[in-house]
C-alpha cells in the first residue's frame, strides 16, 4: 500500500474505493457549535430497510441502507452530490442509534 503524505484541505474529500484509517473523529465539540436544540427525526432508523448489494462498478457483497429510505426518516443527513447522486453521513446514525 502507498504512503501518502497527510495534507489539510478545507472542503469535500470524495473516494470512489475503499478508504481505511485507524481512527475517524468527527468534529463535535460544543464550544464548536450554536444553536444547539434537541432533534427529532421523522421516524424510527431502527425502521430502516437494509439490504444486500452490488455496486454497479463491480464492489459486491455490501450491506446498507438507501438514501433515498433515509431521507424519509431524517433528511437531514442525506447530501446530493454536484454528480446528482445521493450520499448519507453515516457517522451521524449512530447518533439516532444512541436516541432510540
Amino acid at each position: 500500500m502507498a504512503q501518502l503524505k497527510s495534507t489539510i484541505v478545507d472542503g469535500n474529500l470524495s473516494v470512489t474505493q475503499t478508504c481505511q484509517a485507524q481512527t475517524f473523529n468527527a468534529t463535535s465539540d460544543k464550544k464548536l457549535k450554536k444553536n444547539i436544540t434537541e432533534f427529532t427525526p421523522k421516524g424510527s432508523v431502527l425502521d430502516l430497510p437494509i439490504y444486500k448489494y452490488e455496486f454497479k462498478d463491480g464492489d459486491k457483497d455490501k450491506i446498507g441502507c438507501l438514501a433515498q429510505d433515509l431521507k424519509k426518516i431524517c433528511p437531514e443527513l442525506v447530501h446530493k452530490g454536484e454528480d446528482g447522486f445521493l450520499s448519507i453521513e453515516e457517522t451521524k446514525l449512530v447518533d439516532l442509534l444512541i436516541q432510540e
